[in-house]
């Protein structure tokens, strides 16, 4: 891109100022009648005309020829046009004139290179660093014009050189640790930027951010560690190598030997566990919750009265949860291809988690869902434990209020004890009214009732949940669950009305699901006037949501007997799939799911359906075959469907493991 040109009218003269050019640069003067043609080239060089770019400049050079813009375009339209032996002629016609600069001899050697004259180009390159060997710019001067063409390893031996010439073994840190990297020297890169740190030890940052760049590449990581271990085991107590050292190995997912590093950091700067809790922080994010647990556990026992207790606390309880929530996920995600893996939680206990229950025997078992569920409830007890600890000392912080909510959260969706549920609530709303916590535990209250069939407490909950905010996501889902209880009693057009004033521009998934209740009760009229296949249909799906799935599925079997051909049978169909698949009846639900792509092929669910089957084929049933096929039937016969994008991954996952098509 050419550098916009600053132009100044003065005593009838146009003065250039400010250019970034090559070697000594003096405010020049271009006669004003050159200044339009010269202007009408530049736009030229924009466009990308060079060839008539050049024949305006070449002109201007002949009758100004100190001026160097006018050399400086014309060369690049030349270099453009690929006019070489044009290029060199004009270079050396600057060097007959005015002398040979490192930078002039160095752009004739890049010329020369790109003509084809090699053993030409490193001629001038070795005559422009010995027209000014005492001189550090010469050599950065010679590499750039190297690594313009991509002469990456002369380039290093240009500034090794000029290390050796120059006596500065500093010289050119950064541009050598940029083209070690460049060039596969990782191990060389690393060693530059130690030398950075021990020179300046506030650099550890600025190291990091650079070699985090390094390691995009392949191997870089694996060259670095070993040359920062033995850069540490020689200066034990300089902490920016251990600093870096202990990034690296989080960077490599060694979380055994991070966890020692940041140890070794703690007790060297006397942080009071500060290090320990940045590294659990750290591994949360990686996933490694033993390795978090650990850390937060030696933070306890080591610094019970610090600040950082607090945090170690409230770090460790979130740290069950989380991982409770993780070996959730895994157990209904994971497909049964194999094994089930071996997922022991710590069993080391201190003061704060010695009540915990002790974690089970790791048995071998057929269903591989069945480790990570059993693992997951101990995880989300001994979180219930940690934060019920936490409340014990610390009831009068800002933190209690989010322990409060997050207790409501456990008891509500894994431990399904409405009455713990409720206590912790109920305490957040007395002793935190008006925070956002507060409003959430309001939702949640209401929630509760729901679950417990108290739909008229529930009813009052959301209600409230409305008039207090108002506005907002919260607001508007509470208007979603106002709404669905209407339908649920089947005071359908009270539910209707109450659509009606739930936001738009709320939250994609809210927003959605008031279109779906909005459009089935639109479809469910009929056929009497008690509307009954959509109050059955109501009826099921409130049971299913209460969690009682074996009461929902004799409603929607009943109401598909009835009323097959009625136009919600297929919103029931799906329905009783995903409440087969709530009992853990995968065979029955895949084969359910099927059928409404198949008996209802026009219905806006049929495409849902088919991902559905094929996710049970994939995961819960172990067939990678069949949900192949399933994922390619959607493909098939729903092009434009939005879970288009996600059936391909599935397909390209399932073939990128050798799975084929069933026949």
């Amino acid at each position: 891109m050419l550098r916009p040109l600053r132009w100044m009218v003065l005593l009838g003269f146009v003065w250039i100022t400010g250019m970034t050019v090559p070697g000594p640069v003096h405010a020049q003067q271009i006669e004003q009648s050159l200044v339009p043609t010269f202007q009408e080239a530049e736009a030229l060089l924009r466009d990308g005309q060079y060839e008539a770019a050049a024949d305006l400049l070449e002109p201007l050079v002949e009758q100004q020829p100190e001026t160097y813009v006018f050399f400086d375009r014309l060369l690049r339209a030349y270099d453009n046009l690929k006019r070489y032996d044009a290029a060199v002629a004009l270079i050396e016609d600057r060097r007959a004139a005015f002398g040979a600069s490192p930078s002039l001899l160095a752009e004739q050697a890049r010329i020369l290179y790109l003509s084809g004259a090699e053993s030409d180009a490193f001629s001038a390159w070795q005559a422009a660093i010995e027209a000014a060997p005492a001189e550090a710019q010469t050599y950065r001067t010679v590499y750039r014009s190297m690594t313009e063409v991509r002469l990456l390893t002369d380039a290093v031996e240009v500034l090794e050189q000029g290390r050796e010439r120059l006596g500065d073994a500093s010289a050119f840190r950064f541009e050598l640790a940029n083209l070690y990297g460049a060039t596969g020297q990782f191990a060389a890169a690393t060693t530059e930027y130690l030398a950075v740190l021990a020179d300046d030890d506030r650099r550890v940052s600025f190291v990091r951010n650079r070699m985090a760049r390094l390691f995009e590449q392949d191997g870089a990581l694996e060259a670095a560690l070993p040359v920062v271990e033995a850069v540490v085991r020689d200066e034990p107590l300089y902490h920016p190598y251990r600093a870096l050292l202990a990034w690296l190995y989080l960077e490599d997912a060694q979380y055994a030997a991070a966890l020692d590093a940041h140890r070794a950091l703690d007790r060297l700067e006397d942080t009071e566990g500060r290090e320990l809790l940045g590294f659990a922080e750290a591994a949360i994010d990686g996933d490694a919750y033993a390795d978090a647990i650990v850390a937060y556990e030696e933070v306890l026992e080591r610094y019970p009265d610090s600040r950082s207790a607090l945090r170690a606390r409230l770090g460790l309880a979130a740290t069950y949860e989380h991982w409770g929530d993780h070996l959730t996920t895994v157990a209904a995600t994971r497909p049964r291809t194999g094994p089930p893996r071996d997922l022991p939680l710590p069993a080391s206990p201190t003061p704060d988690t010695a009540d915990a229950p002790a974690p089970p025997e790791t048995a071998p078992a057929t269903d591989a869902a069945v480790p990570d569920t059993t693992t997951a409830q101990l995880a989300y007890q001994k979180a219930l434990t940690a934060y019920q600890r936490f409340l014990a000392l610390h009831e009068n912080t800002a933190q209690a209020r989010r322990v409060l909510q997050r207790l409501g959260r456990l008891h509500l969706e894994v431990t399904r004890d409405y009455d713990a549920a409720t206590d912790a609530l109920e305490t957040l709303l007395e002793a935190h009214a008006g925070t956002e916590e507060a409003e959430q535990a309001l939702f949640d209250r209401a929630r509760v009732a729901l679950r417990r069939d108290n739909l008229d407490q529930a009813r009052l909950y959301f209600s409230r949940v409305v008039d207090t905010v108002r506005t907002g996501e919260l607001a508007n889902e509470a208007r979603l669950e106002l709404a669905r209880l209407h339908f649920y009693r089947g005071a359908f057009d009270a539910s209707k009305t109450i659509l009606a004033t739930v936001r738009t521009n709320t939250s994609s998934d809210v927003a959605n699901d008031a279109v779906e209740l909005r459009l089935l009760l639109i479809d469910g009229e009929g056929p009497d006037s008690l509307n009954t296949p959509l109050r059955t249909l109501a009826s099921a799906r409130l049971l299913a949501r209460q969690h009682h799935p074996a009461k929902a599925l004799v409603r929607l079997d009943s109401m598909l007997a009835s009323h097959a051909g009625h136009p919600v049978a297929d919103e029931a169909q799906l329905t009783r799939g995903r409440t087969l698949m709530a009992l853990k009846r995968y065979a029955d639900a895949r084969d359910a799911l099927h059928a409404l792509a198949d008996t209802y092929p026009r219905s806006p669910q049929a495409d849902r359906a088919l991902f559905e089957a094929a996710t049970i084929e994939e995961r819960q049933l172990g067939m990678p075959e069949a949900a192949l096929t399933t994922y390619l039937d959607l493909l098939d016969r729903f092009p434009g469907s939005l879970l288009a994008a996600d059936a391909r991954e599935r397909i390209r996952a399932l073939q990128g493991r050798g799975v084929e098509q069933e026949t």
